[in-house]
C-alpha cells in the first residue's frame, strides 16, 4: 500500500470508523475504495460503506468526493494501475 494512502487516511482511523461493520473477507481499504469509485461514477453504494467514507471525510453532505476523497480515490487507482502493469524487466 502506498504511503500517500496511509497518509490521507490511517489505520487507525479506518478501525476507529469501521465498528462492528462486516463485509466478510475483502479488506477495509478495498470497501473504501469501492465505496469512493460508486460515488464519484454517481452510483448508490452500500449504506454502511457510504456512513464509513463520509466519517472519514472523503465524502461530503452531498455524497460528493471531498478533496481527500478524490486524493485518495486518485492514488487507490494509481496503484491499482502499478499492481496490474508492472514494468517489464
Amino acid at each position: 500500500m502506498s504511503n500517500e494512502l496511509k497518509a490521507l487516511v490511517t489505520d487507525e482511523q479506518i478501525e476507529k470508523v469501521w465498528q462492528n461493520a462486516n463485509f466478510g473477507d475483502t479488506p477495509r481499504r478495498e470497501v473504501i475504495f469501492n465505496a469512493l469509485h460508486q460515488i464519484a461514477g454517481n452510483f448508490a453504494t452500500g449504506h454502511t460503506a457510504e456512513c464509513i467514507v463520509k466519517e472519514l471525510r472523503l465524502v461530503g453532505v452531498k455524497d460528493t468526493l471531498t478533496k481527500k476523497g478524490a486524493k485518495y480515490l486518485f492514488y487507490a487507482i494509481k496503484e491499482l494501475h502499478v499492481l496490474l502493469n508492472p514494468r517489464p524487466r
